[in-house]
């Protein structure tokens, strides 16, 4: 069985205050824990970096950097 390939583009968020970490907990294993992450939609993606962190987490972004842009 061939796996499963997204076409959509991407973006994971490390989000951190201090030593505080955002995480997602999740129900399917083997890993229970995830950064958030989600599609981009059409946007561009420094939005949907404020977008989703709102959206995933209930947290507000006040400052972005990039720390790795790549094609899979």
């Amino acid at each position: 069985m061939t796996p499963k390939i997204c076409d959509q583009l991407s973006v994971v968020l490390f989000i951190h205050r201090g030593a505080e970490i955002a995480l997602n907990f999740r129900k399917n294993c083997p890993q229970p824990y995830a950064l958030p992450a989600g599609h981009l939609d059409g946007e561009l993606f420094y939005d949907a970096a404020v977008r989703l962190p709102k959206a995933k987490v209930g947290i507000a972004v006040r400052e972005q950097i990039l720390i790795c842009q790549e094609r899979c």
